[in-house]
Formats: C-alpha cells, structure tokens, sequence
C-alpha cells in the first residue's frame, strides 16, 4: 500500500470511531443554505489549492487514477453494506449494546463513516476534473461534471428532503403524517379530501384514480403519476384509496428541492454518454 492509501485508511478509521462517540452524523445541521455553503466552500478550498499548487504532492495523489480506484472501491463497500441491512431511524438505533449498533449498520447513511466516504470520493472527482477540464474532450466534462453535480444534489441536499405519508377521508382536514420510520412529523399544509372517484375500463377493471382535494384551501386534481406541485421541489402524490369505502385515500408528500440540480447533472452525463457512442463510431469508421 502507498502512502496516501495509509492517509485514506486513517481517514475512514477516525470516522468510525467518531461515530461511536457522537452517534449518528448530524445531517440536519446541514439543511439549506448551510449544506449549499459547506459544498461551494469545499470546492472553492480545493480550487484555489489545484491553482497555487497543481504540482504538490497532495494535488498529484487526490487527483490521481490510484486515488479514484482506491475510493470508489471503498464506496462501493459501503453500499453494499448499506443495501444488505435493513435501515431504521438513526435515533432510534441504540449505540453501545452490539458492534452492528456502534458502526451504525443499521442507519448506513447517518454514519460518519458513510459521510467521510462519500466526501472522500467527491474530492478526488472534483480534483480530477480540474485537472483534466483544459485538454479534455466534452464527453469527459459532461460525464465527470454531471456526475459531480448529481451526487452532490443527491448529498447535500438530502437534509432537506422528506417523504411523508397521511391517511385522509372524505371531507377530512389533516396537517400531519408519518415518515418512512412511523413517526409524526408536520405536513407544512393542510390537505382536505373533497371527493375520489374510480375510472374504469369496458371490462370492469379500474383505469385510473382521481382525487379533488384542497391544499392550503386551493382546490387542486391529484391522479395516480400526476401529482399536485405545493411548492418549490414539493409534490403531493395519490398513492392508495380504501378499497371497501372509496372514501379514505392515502396521500405521499415528497419534498426534494435539490431534485432539479440532480436532474441536470443526470442529463449532463446522459448527453456524455450519447457523445461517446456518437464519436466512437465516427472513429470507428474513419479506420
């Protein structure tokens, strides 16, 4: 192993055992605008380090093609560790009674050592890109630019997201529901059911769903994959109906206002992907 891969180790190490003494990382410290300011303050640090240093040693090892095997291999690990557990609310995780509860296995993406792979990885993207942004090709721009963009959308915007369910009657006002762990949480609305009615095809079988509601007493048509937009990266979605009264709905709100930065830099990478098909075979056939 080289030296930088012992630097890296270390690195991960100290975020383990940070998380066992301060417990679950504190993603909502990092709710808009501080996560906003965190990332445009990282990449404006590594910035002006790559253009007063591009030669340092630190410079050359975040930026070279060793360091990028080194930590998509140690987020790829991660993952995985992520995917084969089952994940719960961080606070109701226990710390301190088994070995899967201190390395918080079972609320991966509140772990320390989760955040520290991830920031490690966009590091070395970001350094990459500077160095090659120049003399590279714009299928290599859109590719590792998008991606950037998108993961770090996806990053730190997740302090800001939030799914919540709510069961709602008909002529029924609500103002809270429950998030993915069970727990109450406030709408930020008030959602009132005024009627739902059922499509059906020739043969019986329902087509599709409709639900007039009120959101904030502004009356609005929510059908099943069209929802109602409350607001700036907030849509309320028609999810499940009673099937014995038709009465009873049950209403997903969704908040993801870095969804649109996540969008365009998905769309960057879809357009360096395209690129390099486009060019591969003009270059095969030019041989």
């Amino acid at each position: 192993m080289k030296k930088g891969d012992w630097i890296l180790l270390g690195l991960m190490l100290v975020s383990v055992l940070v998380g066992m003494a301060a417990g679950p990382f504190p993603a909502g410290a990092f709710a808009f605008p501080v996560g906003a300011a965190v990332l445009l303050g990282c990449m404006a640090g590594l910035w002006v380090l790559y253009k007063e240093k591009p030669d340092s040693a630190f410079c050359r090892f975040l930026s070279s093609g060793h360091t990028s095997i080194v930590v998509i291999a140690n987020l790829a690990v991660c993952c995985i560790v992520l995917g084969l557990n089952k994940q719960y609310d961080p606070q109701s995780v226990p710390g301190g009674h088994t070995l899967a509860d201190l390395l918080r296995i079972h609320s991966v993406k509140n772990s320390w050592w989760f955040v520290c792979a991830i920031c490690l990885f966009l590091a070395n993207l970001a350094m990459v890109i500077f160095r090659h942004l120049k003399r590279s090709s714009w299928r290599f721009v859109l590719n590792h630019l998008g991606l950037f963009i998108a993961l770090s959308a996806g990053f730190f915007g997740s302090a800001d997201e939030s799914v919540l369910r709510c069961i709602v009657g008909k002529g029924e006002t609500v103002t809270t529901g429950f998030d993915r762990y069970g727990l109450e949480r406030a709408l930020g609305h008030s959602l009132c059911l005024e009627e739902f009615s059922i499509y059906l095809r020739p043969d019986g079988s329902p087509r599709n769903f409709e639900a007039e509601v009120s959101v904030d007493g502004k009356p609005a048509e929510i059908m099943v994959n069209h929802p109602y937009a409350a607001g700036f990266g907030e849509d309320v979605y028609l999810v499940d109906y009673d099937k014995n009264s038709n009465d009873v709905c049950v209403f997903e709100i969704v908040r993801q206002p870095w969804k649109y930065l996540e969008c365009f830099g998905i769309v960057m990478m879809m357009a360096g992907a395209a690129l390099m098909f486009v060019q591969g075979a003009a270059k095969r056939r030019v041989r």
